[in-house]
């Protein structure tokens, strides 16, 4: 299996490149990660930090390689780091921002006192545009980061929780 989530990464990989979007392998043989991951660069927020997305197949088992697809995981970390009460406040929002979001859902890593995205997207094994299908979703994650970025301003300037939901704005 591992041979093959290579391949499938390169794949991506080499897609999005041509796509003039930097990407970079992650080898478990060669990092200290548990699995093969492929690391995108996607746009700075508008305050100007580094946004990144880690891409991995995300194994089920026998009976999803007996079906011949791929479930490719899509994860992002927000880059703003959050106190325990924001992220308390954040909890109480994420329900009313998961129900604005298109795909995916947004959690709180609470370890890392850090918001991410996760998004599960199934790809038939070998097919051969799968890139433009992980880049179709790498733009709707920006669109989306870029909607919930005013919230999470919210959040971390200390509005409280009734108010959030009030001013929030989950229109383009």
């Amino acid at each position: 299996m591992e041979d093959k989530e290579l391949i499938f990464l390169h794949s991506i990989k080499d897609g999005l490149a041509s796509l003039n979007k930097d990407a970079t392998l992650l080898d478990k043989n060669l990092t200290f990660f548990p699995i093969h991951l492929l690391s995108v660069g996607l746009e700075p927020d508008k305050k100007g930090q580094a946004r990144n997305v880690m891409i991995s197949p995300y194994d089920l088992g026998e009976e999803q390689r007996a079906f011949h697809n791929t479930y490719t995981q899509i994860y992002a970390q927000v880059p703003t780091e959050l106190t325990t009460e924001q992220m308390a406040t954040l909890a109480m929002c994420l329900p009313e921002i998961n129900q604005h979001v298109a795909i995916g859902h947004f959690g709180i890593q609470y370890n890392e006192s850090k918001m991410y995205f996760k998004y599960i997207l199934l790809l038939s094994e070998g097919e051969k545009d799968a890139y433009k299908k992980v880049a179709e979703i790498l733009e709707i994650l920006v669109f989306t980061l870029d909607i919930i970025e005013p919230t999470l301003d919210m959040i971390t300037n200390g509005m409280a929780f009734t108010e959030i939901l009030e001013n929030a704005n989950f229109t383009a």
